[in-house]
């Protein structure tokens, strides 16, 4: 898990009771502080070390969004990260002792405590659940969920009792945004509960540059509505390419000179800072980039200077064409001789996960409504200023 933090600011209640608005302010990624610091080789070999043959794909936590939810009652106060790659509530538990379970928070109030609520009811199952660089398990209970004005009666969640090293220093859980079928057995999502409460059965994500050290929101999720003051009116809807998943399917792609068609599973990931793209994508965007690989950093690296002049990566999905510039797929990481990175991965083929990881540089450039209701994902062009 690496870290971008997006907490959350405000709700703002738009219509009527059944849609919302939530503005959330970013932190900078801690896999770029990695490797800004030169760091990231060696975080690579611990996770690989770490790794046992079942980590999830859909977990890669580079950055994530957080958000404040209760649980109990009285109540108590969790920031949650927001998660569309998964689908279960959990929160930290005053149980766990390790370090791990604290991070970087130092905080101890904000550890759930069923003790301390009357309307908390234990399970009789446990559970363990895989990420990028470690796991967290623990216990299943039920209680009583407040979620930006919305009660949840008995909604099921975990309750960590103890993590292996996560990178998610600063947020106290994670909150599933996915399909029940990524559920814990016999536990019924968040989402699942506040659906019918909802005007739409769906929720819209904007993000932007902007992060929590120049004091300015960082983006905003609406649920029950689509976001019409930060996307732009045009929705283009793809079917989902798994049920089970929010996924779609990325048909072509190209860059300068570049160019390859093929139809492979992408997923949408508000917890990838950065895109993974097929190795021959990866080699086929440094050619048209000039980018060369900084052994010392563990990155692709060009000129900053470069960045006015280099070509959209292109994305066929659904028949359209979706452009992503260079300011978002180029990262300034203050590397040394000027140098900037590019905001990228490769992925290996692979049958048990998706080809693509659309990150936070194609989240920025494309809203995203994700519509439970009708199967689907909506695209629209996101509103910057820059």
């Amino acid at each position: 898990m690496f870290g971008k933090l997006i907490s959350l600011l405000g709700l703002v209640a738009l219509c009527s009771a059944g849609q919302f608005s939530i503005s959330v302010e970013k932190s900078g990624s801690l896999r770029e502080q990695l490797i800004r610091e030169g760091r990231y080789g060696q975080e690579l070999a611990r996770i690989q070390q770490l790794s046992t043959g079942n980590v999830s794909f859909f977990d890669h936590f580079d950055e994530y969004y957080t958000a404040g939810v209760r649980i109990g009652t009285p109540a108590q106060h969790f920031q949650v990260a927001f998660d569309t790659t998964s689908s279960n509530l959990w929160v930290f538990g005053v149980e766990c002792r390790s370090q791990n379970c604290h991070g970087g928070r130092g905080r101890r109030d904000r550890e759930y405590n069923r003790t301390a609520s009357s309307t908390f009811v234990a399970g009789t199952s446990s559970f363990n659940l895989p990420y990028d660089g470690g796991h967290v398990s623990g216990n299943v209970g039920k209680d009583t969920a407040q979620f930006a004005g919305f009660t949840i009666q008995s909604q099921d969640f975990g309750i960590g009792t103890a993590a292996t090293r996560l990178f998610g220093e600063t947020f106290d859980g994670v909150l599933g945004l996915g399909w029940p079928a990524t559920a814990l057995n016999g536990t019924s999502t968040t989402m699942q509960n506040l659906l019918p409460q909802l005007d739409q059965k769906l929720f819209t994500t904007y993000f932007t540059k902007s992060n929590m050290h120049n004091g300015t929101a960082g983006g905003d999720i609406m649920f029950g509505a689509i976001d019409t003051t930060h996307c732009q009116s045009q929705v283009n809807y793809v079917p989902l390419a798994y049920n089970s998943f929010w996924s779609y399917s990325v048909d072509g792609f190209s860059i300068g000179t570049y160019s390859r068609t093929q139809t492979e599973t992408t997923i949408p990931d508000t917890s990838s800072g950065w895109t993974g793209v097929p190795n021959v994508v990866l080699a086929g965007i440094v050619k048209a980039t000039g980018a060369t690989y900084d052994w010392n950093h563990q990155a692709y690296t060009l000129p900053c200077s470069s960045t006015a002049t280099l070509p959209d990566m292109v994305f066929t999905i659904g028949g359209n064409s979706y452009n992503v510039r260079a300011v978002e797929y180029v990262v300034n990481l203050n590397l040394p001789n000027g140098q900037c990175a590019l905001s990228l991965f490769g992925t290996a083929a692979s049958q048990s996960g998706p080809a693509w990881i659309l990150g936070d540089n194609f989240l920025r450039s494309y809203c995203h409504v994700f519509d439970f209701g009708n199967s689907r994902i909506g695209l629209a062009k996101a509103i910057q200023n820059y």
